[in-house]
């Protein structure tokens, strides 16, 4: 989903989606803060569900001996998971793991241990930028699961509404935490896989 569809739904939920105005609401003030109240419940939501991301280190060098190369993170992580090695020629997973360790902003990977190292993390998400309505509103595609966009215009809707005392933002705050609450709640079915054994 883009920007601009997410964007009809949430104007559509507090009743101020116009579709004749260049800006989809007749409401200046709306239209001037939706960018930053997204931004803001965008990270506040990737805090609670995580954006799943993976970055692969295309110029680590291969050496006989332990020695730690230098790489900087990607500017988004937020949690890192864990470095997973794939065998260059194979593509499987080895079973050695990637023997790293992180300063600040930078992370120290071994290059002793053979293969692609791809670190598997959690990162913030994309950033809607500041001039979105002169680069065009379907030109930014959200980075989150789907079940989250659908989830956001009710987070956005209360955080637009909670300065307006004339109207009750709570149905929307209210119907947020309940669905995202659900997200929680509904866990994946886990698969076990054993090789080998012994036999009897």
């Amino acid at each position: 989903m883009n920007y601009l569809d997410n964007k009809k739904i949430t104007l559509s939920l507090i009743e101020e989606f116009n579709p004749d105005s260049e800006f989809l609401t007749d409401d200046t003030d709306i239209q001037t803060r939706l960018v930053s109240i997204y931004n803001t419940c965008l990270m506040n939501i990737a805090r609670l569900k995580r954006v799943e991301k993976d970055y692969t280190f295309d110029d680590k060098e291969e050496t006989e001996n332990d020695n730690f190369q230098e790489f900087d993170l990607p500017s988004d992580v937020y949690v890192i998971k864990d470095i997973i090695v794939q065998d260059s020629e194979t593509n499987n997973i080895r079973g050695n793991q990637a023997d790293y360790y992180r300063v600040g902003k930078k992370l120290y990977i071994n290059t002793k241990i053979k293969g692609t190292h791809i670190l598997r993390y959690y990162g913030y998400p994309k950033e809607i930028p500041s001039d979105i309505e002169e680069k065009g509103e379907d030109t930014y595609k959200f980075d989150i699961d789907k079940d989250i966009q659908y989830l956001l215009p009710y987070a956005v809707a209360s955080d637009i509404l909670k300065i307006d005392k004339s109207v009750d933002y709570t149905a929307f705050e209210n119907k947020y935490r309940m669905e995202l609450q659900s997200l929680f709640s509904g866990k994946e079915e886990m698969h076990v896989h054993i090789d080998g054994g012994y036999d009897i």
